[in-house]
């Protein structure tokens, strides 16, 4: 479930760059939207299934930073790339690859890959908003 809805994903953060269209950013926003929530929900399973049994919530806890990290960090990455660029186009392509190449790779170092997930899940949400706004 992982796999698939990491790709799931990656794919949806791409539709706004080759088919930019309301269409286009609708369906986008479901298959991010869509996804987002099971990929959280298989971290937090995952998290429960690698931690010692005394220290699960301490892994838990590491997880809420992680996202909320990347709640903080992917409109300022994204909005940073786009000063440079004056498009949305890198950074869409740019965490559509991560979202791809992770998908394959089980949850090893979950901080990290909670915490790369996370802020790409961010970075596409915001700039599907940020897209949908600007075709107005």
């Amino acid at each position: 479930i992982w796999t698939a809805s990491q790709f799931i994903m990656g794919t949806g953060v791409l539709i706004p760059v080759v088919w930019p269209t309301i269409t286009g950013i609708a369906l986008s926003g479901l298959m991010v939207g869509g996804t987002f929530m099971i990929i959280t929900m298989a971290g937090m399973q995952e998290a429960h299934r690698v931690a010692p049994a005394g220290d699960v919530m301490r892994h838990i806890a590491a997880l809420v930073s992680a996202f909320a990290t990347g709640q903080m960090l992917g409109p300022v990455l994204a909005s940073s790339i786009h000063t440079v660029t004056g498009n949305f186009d890198a950074v869409l392509l740019l965490t559509t690859a991560s979202l791809i190449a992770a998908s394959p790779k089980p949850m090893i170092a979950m901080e990290l890959n909670v915490l790369l997930l996370t802020t790409a899940s961010l970075i596409a949400t915001t700039l599907t908003l940020m897209t949908a706004r600007s075709l107005r």
